[in-house]
C-alpha cells in the first residue's frame, strides 16, 4: 500500500472536488494515522486549531501546484521542498498562474489586466502599509504580484525584483505563494510584516489577473 503524502493527496483534483474533501482536515487525519494517535477513547478526533491551512483552492485548482510530478509546496520550516532557486521566481509564478487561469501574463507593466495601470507615480506604488492593504487587500485571488525598484518597461528592467502569487487576504494581511532562493513557501504576512519583508523592492510594478469582457 502506498503511503498517503501531501503530494499524492492532490493528484486527483476532480475526485477531491466531487467528494467535497477538505484536504487540510484530511492532512490532520493522515498525520494522526501516521503517528498512531487514533484511539477508541478519543471522542473528538482533533481540535480545529490543529488544522493548518496548507492547501488552497482557487478557481477549482488545488494549490500547492504539481507539474511533472514535482511538488511546489510550503517549506514548513525546512528547506526540503523543490524550488526554482535563485532569480527564477518569475518562472515559478508563471507556471502557477497558468495552472490557475489557463492563461499567461505578459512581462510588461500597464497592460489591461494590470491593476496598477492607473497609478502612474512612484508615490502611488510605494510598498507601504496603506498601499498593501489597498492593492493586495482587494486584488483577485490567484493574481500575480511583481515588486521592483523600477515601475516601467518589462520585467528585465530594475535591479531589485521579485514575483509572487496571491493566495488569500483578510483585513489584517495577505497570504503569499512564492519561490525564494532556498525554497517554495506559502506565508501569511500582516501588512506591516509584508512591508518589513519586501519594502526593499520599493514599488508595486504590477498586479495582474485576467480581465473578462462580458
Amino acid at each position: 500500500m502506498l503511503r498517503v503524502t501531501p503530494k499524492r493527496m492532490v493528484l486527483y483534483p476532480h475526485a477531491v472536488q466531487i467528494a467535497g474533501i477538505d484536504l487540510n482536515r484530511a492532512l490532520v487525519w493522515r498525520n494522526m494515522i501516521r503517528d498512531c494517535q487514533i484511539t477508541e477513547s478519543r471522542k473528538e478526533p482533533f481540535d480545529e486549531t490543529e488544522v493548518e491551512k496548507v492547501f488552497y483552492i482557487i478557481r477549482g485548482k488545488i494549490l500547492p501546484y504539481i507539474e511533472n510530478n514535482i511538488f511546489y509546496g510550503p517549506c514548513n520550516g525546512h528547506n526540503d521542498w523543490p524550488s526554482y532557486g535563485r532569480s527564477n521566481c518569475w518562472s515559478f509564478t508563471r507556471n502557477v498562474y497558468w495552472h490557475i487561469w489557463w492563461e499567461s501574463f505578459t512581462n510588461r507593466t500597464g497592460t489591461k489586466d494590470d491593476m496598477m495601470r492607473i497609478y502612474t507615480s512612484l508615490s502611488d506604488r510605494t510598498i507601504t502599509h496603506e498601499h498593501c492593504k489597498k492593492y493586495l487587500g482587494t486584488a483577485e485571488l490567484g493574481a500575480v504580484i511583481r515588486i521592483c525598484d523600477e515601475i516601467k518597461g518589462n520585467d528585465r528592467m530594475g535591479h531589485c525584483k521579485h514575483s509572487q502569487i496571491l493566495l488569500g487576504h483578510d483585513e489584517n494581511g495577505v497570504t503569499i505563494y512564492e519561490s525564494t532562493d532556498k525554497c517554495t513557501q506559502i506565508v501569511y504576512f500582516t501588512w506591516d510584516e509584508y512591508v518589513q519583508q519586501y519594502g526593499k523592492y520599493k514599488y508595486f510594478k504590477y498586479i495582474k489577473w485576467p480581465i473578462f469582457v462580458r
